[in-house]
């Protein structure tokens, strides 16, 4: 089965395929970083409501690291 741009992709150039891999790659990583984002959040809620100061502080630490990427 075939790809509805596979003309298209065997007309591009190696750099523009090269351009839009990397396009591609920073769509998923910047998806994936918006996820842990999300993910470390919550966990940190859920432990400042649980009352559970250590989990807080190394969720809260994922979460700026993350947030600084």
């Amino acid at each position: 089965m075939s790809h509805p741009n596979d003309d298209l992709y065997r007309r591009m150039t190696n750099r523009e395929l090269l351009n839009e891999m990397r396009g591609w790659e920073r769509q998923v990583l910047g998806d994936a970083d918006k996820t842990l984002i999300r993910v470390f959040r919550k966990a940190a809620l859920e432990c400042a409501a649980s009352g559970d100061q250590e989990g807080l502080r190394k969720w809260q630490e994922l979460l700026r690291k993350a947030e600084e990427r």
